[in-house]
């Protein structure tokens, strides 16, 4: 492996755990939604629901999060407490890392036969 390759999924495993942080940061920021009531439908404002569609994109493992803290929750803990949290958090972006990297190894493989393509008709 290349030191340019390093460098270049070290750059997407950053990024795999910097945006889940920056995403809970603006999810502080949002209005807190109210008492949920089985009878009345959950007003979302737009803002909200295009949030909520670009975390889901940007931290894919969200939902093990969600799973972890419902697993939590049913042992008898407190999802909420400060350790349980942290860890499910931590768990959530090492995972979220782990599919950025993926992601941009992917990328450097199609960037590569892409390249090689292009400069194979280039000389001929």
């Amino acid at each position: 492996m290349t030191k340019l390759k390093k460098k270049y999924l070290w750059s997407w495993a950053i990024a795999g755990v910097i945006i889940p942080l920056l995403l809970l940061l603006v999810g502080l920021f949002l209005p807190k939604p109210p008492e949920w009531n089985p009878f009345q439908e959950p007003e979302i404002s737009p803002t909200e629901q295009r949030f909520a569609v670009v975390a889901g994109l940007l931290w894919p493992t969200e939902l093990v999060a969600e799973v972890l803290a419902l697993a939590v929750t049913d042992a008898g803990g407190d999802a909420g407490a400060a350790l349980p949290t942290s860890i499910i958090i931590a768990v959530s972006v090492l995972l979220n890392a782990a599919i950025y990297v993926g992601i941009g190894s992917i990328l450097w493989f199609l960037g590569e036969v892409f390249s090689s393509f292009f400069q194979r008709r280039s000389s001929s």
